[in-house]
């Protein structure tokens, strides 16, 4: 082989060296800009995942001091409603001592029913005796009218006083009638203002009954009205639980998003530190053969200069001496 021969095959294996790690180094490029572009993506969803979980953190927070307003809310309301319980219990132990003082007012009236029977009797017979007597007193009236003036007359004041007796007589025994009849009316007065008095307790009774029956209704509506309000109350708590476990459900949801993709960030940047490392490991193969190739290159040269050396040596010796 000539020289010129080995430094085609020399410069067109070094030609052909070159093209492989121009290729190589635009693969490497490639791999670069796609690596760059990758890691782009996956810092921008990184950021629209911390910008989504930052709003959903807040927003949930929100929710939950709002919850926590509402629960302290119903506590409070809770705590009054224990003392209007209270005081309900104290109402009704009322009420059954009302109710069993009504009870035996019921039993009193019972057993001694014949009693105030025979006390309305009574009192109606007295009644028309008043009437009866009234009548009669006013024609004895008269006639003590009549009597007064004859005795008024001058004949009169004249009589005997056998008629002075007999007149004495009779006005003692008047005076004993009008007794008796004083008596009766004082017993009969005195019963008609005993009935009037036990009608006036009844009747304050009744007035007493009418008015714990008022507030016995009063209370039980205002009752049932806090009964309302409490089912309401808890109504709404439950709504604010099923809205917490929905809201727990989301926050879970999106934690599970926030895991997969640093799973997925986790797993795509191992597969880009694998291929970086085959990068770099292709660049290192590209310098060991560059290195080879420049070496090789430089033995060449070597090997070129000294065939050369000693062509030109061999030529000078060949060379007859030019005397």
């Amino acid at each position: 082989m000539s020289v010129g021969a080995m430094s085609d095959a020399s410069s067109s294996y070094q030609k052909i060296e070159v093209d492989k790690i121009y290729l190589d180094l635009n693969d490497i490029d490639k791999l670069n800009a796609r690596i760059k572009k990758q890691l782009q993506k996956y810092s921008v969803l990184e950021d629209q995942e911390r910008k989504e979980t930052r709003s959903n953190l807040q927003k949930n927070l929100k929710l939950s001091s709002d919850l926590q307003k509402r629960v302290l809310a119903v506590q409070d309301e809770n705590s009054k409603m224990k003392f209007e319980n209270i005081l309900q219990k104290k109402v009704k132990e009322l009420e059954v001592l009302s109710s069993s003082l009504v009870y035996k007012e019921q039993e009193l009236l019972v057993k001694y029913k014949d009693q105030l029977e025979e006390n309305d009797l009574e009192e109606n017979t007295h009644h028309y005796e008043k009437k009866g007597l009234l009548d009669a007193g006013s024609d004895e009236d008269d006639a003590d009218d009549d009597f007064c003036d004859f005795q008024s007359s001058e004949p009169a004041m004249k009589g005997d006083n056998k008629y002075s007796k007999i007149s004495t007589n009779s006005a003692s025994f008047n005076y004993n009638e009008s007794d008796v009849t004083q008596l009766d009316n004082e017993e009969s007065s005195n019963l008609f203002q005993h009935q009037q008095k036990q009608k006036q307790k009844l009747k304050k009774e009744d007035e007493v009954e009418e008015f714990q029956l008022q507030s016995h209704d009063q209370f039980l509506k205002q009752r049932t009205e806090k009964i309302m309000k409490v089912s309401n109350s808890l109504h709404q708590i439950n709504r604010m639980y099923n809205q917490l476990n929905e809201i727990v459900v989301e926050q879970g949801e999106t934690l599970t998003r926030i895991e997969d993709n640093f799973v997925q960030s986790k797993v795509n940047t191992k597969k880009t530190v694998k291929e970086l490392q085959k990068t770099l490991s292709k660049e290192k193969t590209l310098k060991d053969k560059i290195m080879s190739c420049d070496l090789q290159v430089m033995c060449l040269s070597i090997w070129f200069i000294v065939a050369c050396t000693f062509f030109f040596i061999d030529l000078s010796i060949a060379s007859p001496k030019v005397e």
